[in-house]
């Protein structure tokens, strides 16, 4: 069983500040544009952020942007979020796979310097149409098959994760991830989290330089969610780097990895 750890992480002390653009935010945003409005788990969509700038008089040039859905507390998405600082283009498209049901929204944040007569920081944004996620098959031709059972509709075998989007004091922080088993058995498993910051990895369960890991056994063709963290982000701690969860679960006693290395990065805001 895997149990929400008690020792918090010691982070290292920043203090920044953030200048406050003026251009007009009803003439420059984002339109955050879905591939489609209802898809069904383990389907891809895809969602285009366009930047729109109406504004005669500013330009706006996006230095990073979080993409993520609004239901913080139960992602239906994988990744749950995307964070782009490398030169992030005017039209940028993301790709996101469903995992679970539910509805939610993508909201596209950028940080960046809006040009006006002079230059100044500023934060833009947009918010697509709800995506509904259903938990079913779509409707196929049936195939007569009578020599054999339809196989059941299992998720793939693998660990996802999800973070808060944003940290920021006084707010819910919460770390949670799925671990899948596609097989018609019981899948025992070895679980290793790593919490990466400043280049220095801290291993769960104790949250200590030494390697370790937390087993579980997870049922057939279903999964598993586990809460890691979930706490109140304390006013006066901030971080000066992005927090990186990289993910993996192997078969019990091995190293041998049971689907892809998951990572959830989130950061100060």
């Amino acid at each position: 069983m895997i149990n929400t750890p008690v020792t918090l992480i010691v982070i290292a002390f920043l203090t920044c500040c953030v200048c406050s653009a003026m251009a007009d935010d009803n003439l420059i945003y984002f339109d955050v544009i879905p591939s489609a409005e209802t898809v069904f788990v383990g389907q891809n969509i895809t969602v285009t952020v366009t930047l729109v700038d109406k504004d005669p008089e500013c330009n706006y040039s996006i230095m990073e942007m979080l993409i993520h859905q609004t239901n913080t507390s139960n992602f239906i998405f994988y990744p749950d979020s995307y964070f782009d600082t490398s030169g992030v283009p005017p039209t940028i498209t993301f790709t996101f796979t469903a995992v679970r049901s539910g509805t939610t929204q993508f909201l596209a944040s950028a940080y960046g310097e809006v040009y006006c007569g002079y230059w100044m920081w500023a934060s833009k944004s947009g918010i697509s149409v709800p995506v509904t996620v259903i938990n079913v098959t779509p409707d196929k031709t049936p195939i007569p098959t009578p020599t054999s059972d339809p196989e059941p509709d299992c998720p793939e075998t693998g660990i996802f994760c999800s973070v808060s989007p944003y940290i920021h004091p006084g707010k819910p922080f919460t770390y949670e991830i799925s671990a899948c088993n596609k097989s018609e058995e019981a899948l025992a498993v070895d679980i290793y989290i790593l919490l990466d910051l400043y280049g220095y990895f801290w291993f769960y369960p104790d949250w200590s330089a030494d390697v370790d890991f937390a087993s579980s056994v997870i049922p057939p063709c279903c999964c598993t969610d586990y809460m890691i963290l979930d706490f109140i982000w304390p006013e006066n701690l901030t971080i000066a780097y992005p927090l990186c969860f990289w993910n993996a679960m192997t078969e019990a006693g091995t190293l041998n990895l049971l689907g892809n290395i998951s990572v959830c990065e989130t950061g100060y805001y």
